[in-house]
């Protein structure tokens, strides 16, 4: 039975539907595949910045709510539920050498990470589930495979941030807006908006979601389509506007400092020209490629689904672009548009298999799909070896130093939580801005940082001339695309008759 008391129900799109029993045979299988692959390594990659931000964020958790609190709390109960004392993590964002407690704390990569780890893996049957109304139920399984070995899903879910609860409520919303105007149907339009909000609350980009919804209705009325929300319908949505307006509203007039950060120059985000770039390379040329030309096929059969899934698919891109002299914007504010890429994609695959079965059999009906399938599998491979879960290997390189770090010797780095937290020390030092100043140091020092260029390593010659290089931590993908250097160097001993004078 499906959650709308029904057996095998047509999808609204008209998609094909199958027997219960192998549609969740088919689910089962595809979640333990996408569980897999989330769970593996999970621990593995070092620590970037910004995860352990969110650590700070959750300390803040017991004194303050307000918007983006949702998206901790996946972090926030799995770190209690380990027996991390949250209340002892200071929450102040300047005070970064704090941070060198934290692992005595019991603040580690797995414990961290498994909150959005977990969301992540049941993202899969969620949205399989409650799509099979929506495009049938070979289409929402296929589509399930696809976000299952979507390296970006993967890449979220095995992050210590909030995005991957972003997408579950942001495409809750996408498939629950258009059954509720399909069907008329206020409870799904109540659900739609509430999983609208909670995205917001989770991260405030995903309130674009509005956008789609609005779009979508304006060009169904200029096709003469209906579109069924009906009085009741309209309260609910414009109450859920008016909510999230005031959520957003009241969050700003009581931090609008930390809000004032990211509308201006404070933090340095993407171009649109990255972000395009960005998007593509993160969801994959090829299934770009696949649910380019598979709209284009679906839109004389499916007008107003195909408008709508490319909706939900660029316009966070446009958005973000639009936004982008304004404020604060970055590639990853476009990872919610994933699964309406995917979708287009499963659409497209299930028509290609029909016609192609059809007529040539079920080897030849079933190439495309696998092709797209083995290709995201192969980016997930580079992804687990050379590619080091697509994280700088910080933790690898204080390794090293931690373990040839003799008594006395100093340490240089830039002076943020990581370094903090992997040396387990607050005696740092700044690195070095020029020769004169490595000049003045009078003890052994390692120096630690991030090389200019991946390939080419460190660009200032005195950096090579003045110090060692003794380790180097590349991530790999098409070409080493990060590197992070290890440096020692040594002062040079004193003149002879100096020894002798003193």
């Amino acid at each position: 039975m499906t959650l709308d008391g029904q057996m095998n129900p047509s999808a609204i799109a008209g998609g094909r539907t199958i027997s219960n029993k192998m549609f969740i045979f088919g689910l089962i299988a595809i979640t333990l595949l996408g569980a897999g692959m989330r769970l593996w390594r999970l621990d593995s990659w070092s620590f970037w910045a910004d995860e352990l931000y969110s650590i700070r964020s959750v300390a803040g958790m017991d004194e303050r709510w307000g918007i983006k609190t949702l998206g901790y709390l996946p972090i926030y109960v799995a770190l209690k539920l380990d027996g991390v004392d949250v209340s002892k993590i200071h929450a102040n964002m300047q005070e970064h050498w704090l941070s060198k407690d934290w692992k005595g704390l019991g603040v580690e990569e797995f414990n961290t990470r498994i909150g959005p780890c977990l969301v992540g893996i049941f993202t899969i049957p969620i949205l399989c589930w409650i799509s099979r109304r929506w495009i049938g139920d070979r289409a929402a399984l296929l589509a399930a495979l696809l976000l299952a070995v979507a390296n970006w899903h993967i890449f979220w879910s095995q992050s210590a941030r909030f995005y991957g609860q972003q997408f579950l409520f942001f495409n809750l919303a996408l498939v629950w807006y258009y059954r509720a105007t399909t069907e008329q149907s206020p409870w799904r339009m109540l659900a739609a908006n509430a999983c609208a909000v909670l995205g917001m609350l989770s991260q405030p980009p995903a309130i674009v979601i509005l956008a789609v919804f609005f779009f979508d209705w304006i060009i169904s009325r200029l096709r003469g389509e209906k579109v069924k929300i009906g009085p009741m319908g309209w309260g609910i949505a414009i109450f859920f506007v008016v909510a999230a307006t005031g959520i957003a509203s009241w969050d700003m007039s009581r931090s609008w400092p930390r809000w004032k950060a990211f509308f201006g120059t404070v933090y340095e985000g993407h171009t649109p020209w990255v972000m395009v770039q960005g998007m593509i390379y993160s969801m994959h040329p090829t299934l770009i490629a696949v649910a380019g030309l598979c709209a284009l096929s679906l839109w004389p059969k499916r007008p107003r689904l195909t408008i709508y899934l490319v909706l939900a698919a660029v316009l966070p891109l446009i958005v973000m672009i639009a936004a982008y002299p304004l404020s604060y914007v970055h590639t990853r504010y476009l990872f919610i548009s994933l699964y309406a890429w995917i979708v287009l994609a499963a659409l497209g695959l299930e028509r290609i298999y029909d016609l192609v079965k059809e007529r040539w059999g079920l080897s030849l009906a079933l190439a495309p799909a696998a092709g797209l399938i083995v290709t995201l599998l192969l980016f997930d491979h580079t992804y687990y070896t050379g590619g080091y879960g697509l994280r700088e290997r910080w933790r690898d390189a204080w390794h090293y130093v931690q373990k040839h770090r003799q008594p006395g010797d100093a340490v240089a780095a830039k002076l943020d939580v990581l370094p903090y937290y992997y040396m387990q020390t607050d005696q740092l030092v700044s690195l070095p801005k020029s020769p004169e100043e490595i000049d003045q140091w009078q003890q052994p020092t390692w120096l630690v940082f991030h090389a200019e260029s991946a390939t080419r390593g460190q660009q200032e010659e005195w950096i090579e001339h003045k110090t060692e290089l003794k380790a180097y931590y590349d991530v790999r993908i098409v070409q080493p695309f990060s590197s992070i250097r290890v440096y020692y160097y040594q002062p040079p001993a004193p003149p002879a008759a100096e020894k002798k004078k003193k």
